[in-house]
């Protein structure tokens, strides 16, 4: 299996004080990284066994506004994470680097790459398809079908289960891991 390394970045925004306390203090990682942990257990097929994340920055004054984290799947393999809230523009990145080449995908500019060894890149360009778009396009077909959520409940909440070992990992400093599903 490849490695993902996954980041996702937007630009800084105040937050009121009643978004902190809706929020419980939490940020980015809450806020805009819980995808990209669903994303790890997309890309990998695997449950996320254990996390080990840090705040490059420790102004603790306010919500996280960077992470950086190592997921590891049951397998062993590893998962690498980048969720900030400091950059002046937009990037959503997945990288999966494999024994014979890297594929890259930025959902920011619409393009896939693909690298093999010893061979110009392949790129493509592909039609922007909004998220929301296609999440409601699945949960409509479902409801009308009766087939099952492309995302369930059960996905929702083990995304919420990482992001919290994620912030027990931040308050520790240390890995932390996952009870197993």
């Amino acid at each position: 299996m490849s490695l993902p390394l996954i980041n996702r970045r937007l630009e800084p925004r105040p937050h009121s004080q009643e978004e902190i306390n809706a929020w419980n203090g939490r940020g980015a990682l809450l806020e805009i990284g819980i995808h990209l942990l669903d994303l790890a257990r997309f890309l990998t097929g695997e449950e996320i066994d254990g996390v080990h994340c840090e705040r490059p920055h420790m102004d603790t004054a306010g919500p996280e506004d960077q992470v950086w984290g190592r997921l590891t799947t049951q397998s062993g393999i590893p998962c690498l994470l980048d969720i900030s809230r400091v950059s002046h523009s937009r990037m959503t990145k997945v990288e999966l680097i494999g024994e014979t080449g890297q594929l890259s995908a930025n959902y920011s500019t619409s393009t896939l790459s693909l690298q093999r060894e010893k061979h110009p890149p392949e790129e493509q360009t592909l039609l922007p398809t909004p998220t929301i778009h296609s999440v409601l396009k699945g949960f409509v077909h479902s409801l009308k079908t009766g087939n099952p959520m492309p995302i369930t409940g059960e996905d929702g909440l083990r995304a919420v289960e990482i992001a919290e070992a994620c912030y027990e990992s931040l308050a520790t400093q240390h890995p932390v891991r996952l009870p197993h599903v």
